[in-house]
């Protein structure tokens, strides 16, 4: 209480004083708020002078952002043209250019804008462009204060573009038995609940009947179907009419894309060679199914095969249908068996073609070999992109007697090693895993999405 009775006097006092001082020192006290005033207006105007050259600044980058992507877009115009003239296009993408600049900046206010300078560069599919511009926005203070009557600023953007290239897919497709698996848990057990077989049902698919008996008989692939089993062989149909039908609709020349099939298993199936007619691709999506001989998921053949189709065909830089860009989308469990079922003598011998890759159950179940992608992955030009497809263990109450050892040796040794052979199979170790019948989907797509050029960036 004393300290703020203390406080109080003290502020009572020099209030008293300040009151005094202003009435005794007369004019003084005018002169003394006229000489601080100068500053602070002045202060005030250098503010408001680069509060105005930034807004300037501001518009002039964006007017130089839209004149690269016109440039950019012109250029690109052009080289749709049937004469596809390079120096054409770069001559009409400067100017539109130089008219979108002059457009977009003339409606800046107090600024004096140079003419600008562009450039624009074509190397392939690529198209570059980069704007420089310069100026001076009328500053009202600062000559006053000796700054000069105006602030000049100078700036840049650039942007670049990949053309839509000519691009051929192979989409490789693993169709071994283990593809008809149910791409869920809840599908296994589902199956298993019917037919006592919740996975890579070989043979036993009912009483009397067969796997692989073509004549007529009930498979386990045709039981999971009439119960609305998703297997993962129908997951990646579907996904790869999504690809077509994705490919028809973004496609800027109906010869853009083309698309092949293939599957394996013991050996490589060419369902259609790559062409651009995508309704035939579709066509031929519809006959994907699992292989009818048990065992064996041939890598090395396939691989070996796909490679020289590309090597004997066409491939390049994009810029034309005769020098597509390639890439090969290769869908696979990874999981590998060197056995082959043999009908005649209902025995499974060995198939000499396949080396198990350590670790190996019984020298027989292995997981993916990424020296075996090496064929493909090697060739100038071609982008090899995989997708894991996740071997969904089955559970251990729906698991055979004799297969308990088998699924718990894949769960415990191989899983866990394919994610880094499936990075070391793929090009620049891009590759993809999927585990569910949504993320099989997506996975496709984000594969397909990777052979299409990217839109336009800027730079600055």
């Amino acid at each position: 209480m004393i300290m703020n009775g203390l406080a109080s006097t003290f502020v009572a006092s020099f209030m008293s004083r300040a009151r005094r001082f202003a009435a005794d020192a007369g004019g003084n006290f005018a002169i003394l708020t006229g000489l601080m005033l100068v500053p602070l207006v002045g202060m005030g105007g250098l503010a408001l002078d680069h509060w105005k050259a930034s807004t300037a600044k501001s518009d002039l980058e964006n007017a130089a952002d839209a004149a690269a992507l016109a440039a950019i877009n012109r250029a690109a115009a052009v080289l749709q043209l049937p004469t596809k003239d390079a120096n054409a296009a770069i001559a009409a993408g400067i100017d539109a250019g130089r008219s979108q600049f002059k457009a977009s900046a003339g409606k800046t206010p107090d600024t004096s804008v140079s003419e600008p300078e562009v450039t624009l560069t074509i190397n392939g599919l690529l198209i570059s462009a980069q704007v420089k511009w310069g100026a001076a926005t009328k500053a009202n203070f600062s000559g006053v204060f000796g700054g000069g009557g105006a602030i000049n600023m100078v700036g840049d953007s650039q942007s670049s573009v990949t053309m839509p290239g000519y691009v051929k897919i192979f989409v490789v497709v693993d169709n071994s038995a283990s593809m008809g698996i149910a791409a869920s848990e809840e599908g296994q057990v589902k199956l298993y609940n019917l037919i006592h077989c919740a996975i890579a049902c070989h043979l036993d698919a009912g009483p009397q009947t067969k796997f692989y008996d073509v004549s007529g008989g009930v498979t386990s692939y045709t039981y999971a179907r009439n119960l609305g089993i998703d297997t993962r062989i129908d997951v990646i149909r579907a996904g790869v009419t999504q690809i077509l039908d994705k490919a028809k609709t973004i496609r800027v020349k109906s010869d853009q894309f083309s698309i092949g099939l293939y599957t394996f298993s013991a050996d490589p199936v060419e369902l259609i060679a790559p062409t651009p007619n995508l309704d035939a691709v579709r066509t031929a999506a519809a006959g994907m199914e699992l292989t009818r001989k048990g065992g064996s998921t041939d890598v090395k053949t396939m691989m070996n095969y796909i490679a020289n189709k590309i090597s004997s065909g066409s491939r390049g830089d994009g810029s034309s249908f005769n020098k597509p860009m390639v890439y090969v989308l290769f869908a696979t469990d990874g999981l590998s068996s060197n056995t082959l079922y043999d009908p005649p003598t209902n025995t499974w011998p060995r198939d000499t073609d396949i080396m198990a890759y350590a670790p190996s159950y019984l020298n027989n179940f292995s997981g993916l070999d990424p020296y075996l992608c090496a064929p493909v992955k090697n060739i100038s030009g071609v982008t090899l992109l995989p997708l894991n497809i996740d071997y969904i263990v089955p559970k251990p109450d729906i698991r055979g007697d004799h297969d308990t050892h088998r699924f718990a040796f894949i769960e415990n040794y191989i899983l866990p090693l394919q994610d880094q052979r499936f990075r070391q199979c793929a090009s620049n170790g891009a590759y993809f895993k999927a585990r569910t019948s949504q993320e099989i989907l997506s996975s496709l797509q984000s594969m397909f999405e990777q052979t299409i050029p990217r839109p336009p960036r800027l730079l600055r």
